[in-house]
C-alpha cells in the first residue's frame, strides 16, 4: 500500500506541474487521485491499528 500511496503522489505532483488547459479533465484526475490517496491512507491506517497485513 506504502508503494501505491507514493506512486499516487507522483502521479498528482505530474498533474500539479502539467498546463490546466485541458477542459477540466485535469482538474478531475486531480480530485480522483487526492481521493484514491485518502483510500489507501485508511487502509494503511486500519492495517495498522489491527496488526498490520504485511504479506
Amino acid at each position: 500500500m506504502e508503494h501505491a500511496l507514493t506512486a499516487l503522489q507522483e502521479a498528482f505532483g505530474a498533474l500539479q506541474q502539467a498546463t490546466p488547459n485541458k477542459g477540466g479533465h485535469r482538474e478531475h484526475a486531480m480530485d480522483l487521485i487526492q481521493r484514491a490517496m485518502w483510500q489507501v491512507q485508511a487502509g494503511i491506517n486500519f492495517a495498522n491499528a489491527h496488526g498490520g497485513g504485511g504479506w
